[in-house]
């Protein structure tokens, strides 16, 4: 559980007590404060801050972004001992955990970190005539899928890092957060929800319809 003052806290949900506290962020000493004012956020640059993120929990670790401090801290989730911690950097967010990797996207790239020493496995330069990345991708399996500011949706191989294919929209206009449900690709961005069908899943569904019966007319209506 985050708390936004500096502590990630761990609770034992069926003894309703405190499992451990862990203290990611140091209270900043301001003489000039009035205690009757509300506190305001301190300014700080575009992307200098984590995007919001749930804490992660994969098998006896937790991995946590903290809005209030610059680096990705890995705890023990039994006790809540500090493992690894890592740098923010121009890292943007934590997508997701993949076998034993965690997958972050940064302004300019996307990077696997070992889950078990925080080091870098592999890193993927995005080109600068591609874009940014304009949301948080979508992991599915191997497949990673970015959403970049050109337009297109980009699939990283997350066990090699290697790009696998850049796709776009017949308008081009770029997509938003992306979340994959059953097999549907849902983005959401500044103008709506859009859904989309996955390629994949619909080849598989032609050819059992087409091995069952050849001359189904809707099979070769939806081919």
């Amino acid at each position: 559980c985050p708390t936004g003052v500096g502590w990630l806290l761990g609770v034992d949900r069926r003894q309703h007590s405190l499992l451990w506290a862990y203290r990611y962020s140091l209270p900043q000493a301001n003489p000039n404060e009035n205690r009757q004012q509300l506190a305001v956020a301190d300014y700080r640059p575009l992307n200098a801050r984590w995007t919001p993120s749930a804490p992660m929990i994969v098998g006896h670790r937790v991995l946590f972004t903290p809005s209030e401090e610059p680096t990705l801290v890995c705890l023990n989730l039994q006790d809540g001992t500090l493992l690894w911690q890592q740098p923010k950097g121009n890292f943007l967010y934590l997508a997701g955990v993949v076998d034993d990797r965690a997958i972050l996207v940064g302004t300019d790239h996307v990077t696997a970190l070992s889950l078990a020493t925080g080091n870098e496995v592999w890193k993927t330069t995005i080109d600068e005539a591609d874009g940014h990345p304009c949301g948080h991708g979508a992991l599915a399996g191997n497949h990673f899928y970015l959403p970049l500011q050109s337009g297109q949706l980009l699939t990283i191989d997350t066990t090699a890092g290697t790009k696998l294919s850049a796709t776009f929209l017949p308008d081009g206009y770029p997509l938003g957060n992306l979340l994959l449900y059953g097999n549907q690709l849902l983005s959401q961005s500044p103008f709506g929800v859009d859904s989309f069908e996955l390629r994949e899943p619909i080849l598989a569904e032609l050819q059992q319809r087409r091995d069952q019966n050849p001359d189904d007319p809707w099979t070769y209506l939806r081919e």
